[in-house]
């Protein structure tokens, strides 16, 4: 007499998850007629040492009734082991270097460099997660794999706070993110002239360009620029000082400014403004430039255009033989105008946002009003510690811009030196006094005694 295990055996995936009852192809006909127990089956899966997730309600259909078509047939399941997630980084910071192309774009705005300031939060670390074990048919433990942590560390200018699993930069500049490593470079260089390859650069720290900056670019800089070649009329703004090795070669249109000092070869045809010193190794040729204090240019001569300072000028030559006409200016209240511009402009945006503070309060008052809900209370009160903050800022810059328009700037240390010559049609410019040279100094003092310009023989 056949039995249960002359019709049907048990097949197990590799995996061990899943066990099939089949059939033995040479009783097909006769399982229509044969009556089976479910204790028979069950027996048969014992024998085989199946003893977890055993379909017990598909065992008593296959009793009552034996469909061909359903086999082979699941009679138990495993519980399937699932890996644990892996870790992720989450990164917060811009890192996008697409720029906007929609109308009025600049062709030479080629890319965005991903730029961070101090304290700003870069990237967070989402831990990996522990896995969960299933269990075999056998009824034994099938390990899970847990999730691998991300490999991530804070390089140069980063610091992470274990505590928050975060990311910050220590420093303003570029992010650069590398296999397993986060730095803020706040220098960013090119090593290469200025191209469509590179296109215009705004930076939050400071530049290096290893090459010279054609017409039409722009370069900026929360800090300093040093460019080792030629600027031609090009735009280069730094918030620190800017550093030209060659020259500028500015075909009357391009402009350095610098809140800072500005080195530079030679000047001609360009426009150059420092917040403090302009120092020129060689010549200024038909440009205009402007700064605080001293504009220093002992190698070369000044011929033609306008240089305008508040306070020394020393100069190799001034002019030429053929009379260019040559404006030689102090402006001794220029670092004072510049001071109490730049406190005004504060003024205004402090005054403008002053209001906007005033607006959200008066908002958050009536709506707390309405409702006294904690979340509103938590901003009405940061709102109120920001108008204080705003407040008082307000009345110190009121307070300096009363001492600065008060006070009136000391002309007796503006002078102008010369080492070489000075040629006729010079005009020599002690704010609202002027002097036009009608003939050849030589080595010669220039400076306002008792309201009048003097020229003083150094030989």
């Amino acid at each position: 007499m056949a039995t249960v295990e002359d019709y049907f055996y048990i097949d197990v995936t590799p995996d061990k998850l899943v066990a099939y009852l089949c059939y033995h192809h040479e009783y097909k006909n006769e399982l229509i007629d044969i009556n089976i127990t479910e204790e028979e089956i069950i027996d048969l899966l014992k024998k085989q040492k199946i003893t977890y997730g055993i379909k017990y309600n598909d065992i008593k259909k296959l009793t009552e009734k034996i469909n061909i078509d359903e086999f082979p047939l699941l009679i138990a399941e495993g519980l399937k082991p699932i890996d644990g997630k892996r870790g992720e980084i989450l990164y917060v910071a811009d890192m996008t270097t697409e720029i906007d192309r929609t109308e009025g774009w600049d062709f030479r705005e080629v890319m965005k460099i991903p730029s961070v300031e101090k304290g700003d939060k870069l990237a967070t670390i989402i831990l990996p997660e522990k896995g969960m074990d299933g269990k075999s048919v056998f009824n034994t433990l099938l390990r899970a794999k847990h999730g691998k942590p991300v490999k991530l560390r804070a390089g140069k200018n980063v610091v992470y706070d274990q505590t928050k699993l975060t990311f910050y930069a220590a420093e303003d500049g570029e992010l650069n993110i590398t296999a397993d490593t986060l730095n803020v470079y706040s220098l960013y260089e090119v090593r290469e002239d200025i191209s469509l390859k590179t296109g215009n650069i705004d930076f939050v720290g400071s530049v290096n360009i290893h090459g010279n900056v054609p017409s039409g670019y722009t370069i900026k800089a929360v800090g300093d620029i040093k460019i080792y070649g030629i600027v031609e009329a090009a735009n280069i703004i730094a918030g620190g000082s800017v550093f030209v090795t060659e020259g500028m070669a500015g075909l009357k249109k391009g402009n350095i400014e610098a809140n800072e000092n500005v080195y530079i070869g030679y000047v001609n045809q360009g426009n150059i403004i420092a917040g403090n010193n302009i120092i020129v190794e060689n010549s200024i040729l038909h440009s205009y430039c402007s700064a605080t204090n001293d504009i220093v240019c002992q190698r070369g001569s000044v011929i033609g255009g306008e240089t305008r300072a508040g306070r020394i000028m020393k100069m190799k030559n001034i002019g030429n033989r053929m009379y260019s006409e040559t404006n030689i200016i102090f402006d001794t209240e220029l670092k004072q105008d510049l001071a109490i511009k730049k406190l005004k402009s504060t003024k205004l945006d402090l005054e403008d946002n002053l209001k906007k503070i005033n607006i959200l309060i008066n908002k958050m008052q009536i709506a707390l009003r309405d409702s006294n809900n904690a979340k509103t209370r938590a901003t009405l009160s940061k709102l109120s510690n920001s108008k204080q903050i705003s407040e008082n800022q307000l009345r110190e810059i009121n307070e300096q811009l009363k001492q600065l328009e008060g006070s009136s700037a000391e002309k007796k240390e503006s002078h102008l030196e010369v080492e070489g010559k000075i040629y006729p049609n010079v005009i020599i410019g002690f704010s609202k006094y002027k002097r036009k040279l009608n003939r050849e100094y030589e080595r010669v003092l220039i400076r306002v005694i008792e309201n009048e310009i003097t020229i003083i023989n150094r030989t």
